[in-house]
């Protein structure tokens, strides 16, 4: 059941995904969507600049490969080697599609640099989304106290959604380089992890 539920969210970030690279590609200049809700952002949240600059660093290449180890390392301790595969393996491999795939493939440029989809974004969503995966029921962390699992559900949330405001925020990014990394996320994440379910059934 979880399976082919994990698909109703795969289908609409992967088309969300595909209409925004198509939308994107080549694109030096924001979009409406951007000029509506980049400036807002900016100004209601301008002050902070500091706590995002160390909510955004939290989302770099390093810090998202040493959490994937971490919870791939408490799902060992757990006794849940697929849990800890698709925990040490999806972030990377997420960050690694967009990085090195998605960001030439589109080539949106912001500042001089390539920015769709956003790879702090990318990070810190692909993080979250495991270890949301790892809470539910059947999960690898589902024995966890009531309120450990309260304050890890709330750290993924803070960790995903400031690492991606701050990036708009800070002007790092536009806001669709903010959705496309999420999109980026939650399609690598849970389509590993239905492949890896898959695989384990069938053995």
């Amino acid at each position: 059941m979880l399976r082919r539920r994990l698909w109703t969210l795969i289908v609409p970030c992967l088309l969300a995904l595909g209409v925004l690279c198509w939308k994107l590609a080549d694109r030096q200049t924001s979009t409406a969507i951007d000029a509506a809700i980049d400036p807002r952002l900016a100004y209601r949240f301008g002050r902070q600049r500091r706590l995002f600059e160390t909510v955004i660093a939290l989302g770099n290449p390093t810090n998202v490969a040493l959490a994937s180890a971490a919870l791939a390392g408490l799902c060992l301790l757990m006794g849940a080697r697929r849990a800890a595969l698709l925990s040490l393996v999806g972030p990377p491999l997420a960050g690694a599609l967009t990085e090195w795939v998605l960001k030439p493939l589109v080539d949106r440029r912001h500042l001089g640099g390539l920015a769709f989809p956003s790879g702090h974004t990318t990070g810190a969503c692909a993080v979250a989304v495991v270890l949301v995966l790892l809470l539910l029921p059947g999960g690898a962390l589902r024995n966890l106290a009531a309120p450990v699992r309260v304050l890890l559900w709330y750290a993924a949330a803070v960790f995903s959604a400031g690492v991606g405001l701050g990036v708009v925020v800070l002007r790092y990014h536009y806001a669709t380089d903010v959705v496309g990394g999420a999109a980026v996320a939650v399609t690598v994440i849970l389509a590993f992890a239905w492949t890896l379910d898959r695989l384990a059934h069938r053995r």
